[in-house]
């Protein structure tokens, strides 16, 4: 069997278009490493495209120089695809004809017969022949693009770079390193190596960022001597690190720190401090302009300060209604956590509305039950 680098080096070499997915409800480190290799792609003069359905992750890193070629939307090519269900017919043959200007099928049955809303059509061209997957233990974790586009996963040969125990293994070649620090890590090991692809101080910015995004600056536990000497190494390549430290963790706007204020004001724990909770007003969430990026920079940082915690809740309330946001950390499934409350997002971060009738206090006692059953 061949090893992973010999199977990345074929693949790729049969490559020209190639999307790169990443997890839609994580930010730092997927978008550094989703960055990274698409430099490193593009500088190789491969056809790479980064699409990030979701216009508001990952804004925290608009300092990196090629955060701009980012796509929201999946390129398309002009093929069409028609569909026709032939449960009740016996089909015969099919033939067309082209007559001013239109496209006539022409199906012929031996029994049976059709109807008009058995019959579909849809545009199934994708320019992609490869898909890399970033940080998404399962495909619902890139979000609303893979029912969108079905067809285009179903197809399109998967690279699955990923560092969670629980991801599903549903790629083609599946690079799954539970040991790494950062899925941006992992990139820069599976490259480093490949004589025709080159690391330059973009991609090395981007690792990087990346890399420090995902430990805390190095201040998690899960840190290593590898993960140190890979930082040297992108430094060495030309990786910023002043620049990146300064932006993620010295440069907070006014704005962010009354969002961290509001929300630590009102931070709560359960006794074991696996579960943390805070609510805050609509009001004052948009006065401070919140966003999952920058609530995600404050469960990070909660992270760090209580290690004890598995579990954090941001609970959004308004006179009329309660929206919960639900950061699972240690590999427990957040959607199983909300499940009473109808949530949707991935096994990492699940949102939800709280039915009228159950308070935050109520829900809160929910999800330590829940918790505590797994």
């Amino acid at each position: 069997m061949l090893e992973i680098t010999e199977q990345l080096q074929e693949i790729l070499s049969k490559s020209k278009n190639i999307a790169i997915f990443i997890n839609q409800h994580r930010s730092g480190d997927v978008i550094g490493a989703g960055l990274g290799l698409l430099s490193i792609l593009s500088k190789a003069g491969v056809n790479a495209e980064l699409i990030v359905k979701n216009s508001e992750l990952g804004k925290n890193f608009s300092f990196l120089s090629n955060f701009s070629e980012m796509k929201n939307e999946v390129s398309r090519r002009p093929e069409f695809t028609v569909s026709v269900n032939t449960v009740n017919a016996d089909l015969n043959k099919v033939r067309y004809e082209h007559v001013d200007n239109q496209l006539n099928f022409v199906i012929s049955l031996n029994s049976g017969w059709l109807q008009e809303n058995q019959i579909k059509l849809e545009q199934t061209g994708y320019p992609y022949d490869l898909i890399f997957t970033i940080g998404a233990p399962d495909l619902l974790s890139l979000g609303q693009i893979t029912t969108e586009h079905p067809n285009l996963f179903y197809r399109t040969p998967i690279i699955n770079i990923d560092r969670d125990s629980a991801n599903e293994n549903y790629g083609e070649i599946n690079i799954i390193n539970l040991k790494a620090a950062s899925t941006a890590e992992i990139i820069y090991s599976l490259f480093k190596n490949i004589p025709e692809f080159k690391i330059n101080e973009t991609a090395a910015s981007n690792l990087l960022a990346g890399l420090i995004a995902k430990t805390k600056n190095f201040k998690s536990a899960s840190v290593s001597p590898d993960t140190l000497n890979i930082a040297a190494e992108l430094i060495g390549l030309g990786a910023d690190r002043e620049l990146i430290v300064n932006e993620l963790y010295r440069k907070h706007t006014i704005k962010l720190l009354k969002l961290w204020g509001f929300i630590l004001g009102k931070l709560s724990s359960s006794a074991d401090k696996k579960l943390v909770w805070s609510v805050i007003s609509e009001d004052n969430y948009e006065a401070a302009e919140g966003s999952m990026d920058n609530l995600t920079s404050l469960v990070d940082e909660l992270i760090v300060s209580i290690p004890e915690t598995l579990i954090t809740v941001v609970f959004i309330s308004n006179s009329q209604s309660t929206r919960g946001i639900l950061w699972s950390i240690k590999n427990i499934d957040a959607l199983e956590l909300s499940k009473n409350f109808s949530p949707r997002g991935s096994r990492q971060l699940a949102e939800f509305n709280l039915p009228s009738h159950i308070k935050i206090e109520t829900a809160v006692k929910i999800i330590e039950t829940e918790l505590g059953n797994i």
